[in-house]
């Protein structure tokens, strides 16, 4: 049988609109981290935020104009998939922002070992697993709208949960040679378990019903390159939003800190050296400065869970708004 051929050529993978996207969030998210480390006196920020800024700016327009372009706006004429993306991209961002701060401040704050604070973490991952199937299943028989809010709000309630771990909670040194350390505090049972557990429930209610939510929102021919998107856009709202909570965790700690030791230079590079947000502090770092940078990264902790609860809040209300309800069926 003769192989059936094709008299259009094949379409080409869209290198300049890759390119372009890069600079965008490269572009914003390396300027923003690079200009705080440098308490903005870098003239370099400037530039690559401007550049990505431009960048930004002139994706759309390029996107209009490509023949075969990296995202095809004719996909954002849908009003679900348009606001699956911007849920996303808020939602994913704060996932993000607890995550990375959660995991720096449990080790480099409270002191736990690495195996403890991925140990701790187990239960959300469990949680999700057994539930994510039920909810996928109830979101294909009640729509997923419901879901997608209930899901990050519940998620808001678990960051408000870490906000008030406080940064005297006593430390789990697991060690695998050491049977006596296998059993956590009561500390991590009171301050650590209780938001892990409430957080995996969110992930649970949401995780299959955005899934659902969006390869519903467009033709079945367009399922791929819809997911490929929305794929790109959780791993862009991270970098964006973890910049932007650099910024604000690293304000709020040196700010605190200075609040706490009177005359203390909170822009001072030998500072900085020697204490840093969520971190250990340098052995070379004075006494009075190490243990007042404890609460100091408490305060910045609970920034950053606190920016992570109003970006899940953003992006439950976005899904409130812009996914409509299922009509009942009919009986």
């Amino acid at each position: 049988m003769p192989e059936s051929r094709s008299d259009a050529p094949p379409a080409g993978f869209d290198w300049l609109g890759a390119i372009v996207v890069g600079v965008a969030v490269g572009g914003l998210a390396f300027g923003t981290v690079y200009g705080q480390q440098r308490e903005w006196r870098d003239p370099v920020a400037y530039i690559v935020l401007g550049v990505g800024a431009l960048a930004t700016i002139a994706l759309p327009f390029l996107m209009a104009r490509r023949r075969n372009p990296l995202i095809p706006l004719g996909l954002f004429k849908s009003r679900a998939f348009t606001t699956i993306n911007i849920s996303t991209l808020l939602i994913y961002g704060a996932l993000y922002a607890l995550g990375y701060n959660f995991a720096l401040y449990v080790q480099g704050t409270l002191g736990y070992s690495a195996a403890a604070a991925g140990l701790g973490s187990i239960p959300s991952g469990l949680i999700l697993s057994v539930m994510s199937p039920r909810f996928g299943t109830l979101a294909g028989r009640y729509g997923p709208r419901l879901f997608l809010i209930i899901g990050p709000l519940v998620m808001a309630a678990a960051a408000l949960l870490y906000a008030r771990v406080p940064p005297t909670s006593a430390a789990w040194d697991l060690r695998m040679d050491s049977p006596g350390s296998w059993i956590p505090p009561l500390a991590y049972v009171i301050d650590l378990l209780p938001p892990a557990i409430v957080f995996g429930v969110g992930l649970g209610i949401m995780v299959a019903p955005l899934t659902a939510a969006l390869m519903a929102s467009v033709p079945v021919a367009n399922a791929g390159l819809a997911s490929s998107i929305n794929n790109a856009i959780s791993r862009i709202g991270p970098q964006l939003a973890g910049a932007l909570i650099f910024v604000a965790v690293t304000a709020v700690f040196y700010a605190s800190l200075a609040s706490r030791i009177p005359g203390t230079d909170a822009v001072s590079e030998a500072l900085r050296a020697e204490v840093s947000p969520l971190n250990r502090p340098a052995a070379s770092a004075p006494a009075e400065v190490a243990a007042q940078a404890r609460y100091a990264s408490g305060d910045a902790f609970r920034t950053a869970m606190l920016i992570a609860a109003g970006l899940l809040v953003a992006g439950a209300a976005a899904n409130a708004v812009g996914i409509e309800r299922q009509p009942k069926s009919a009986a």
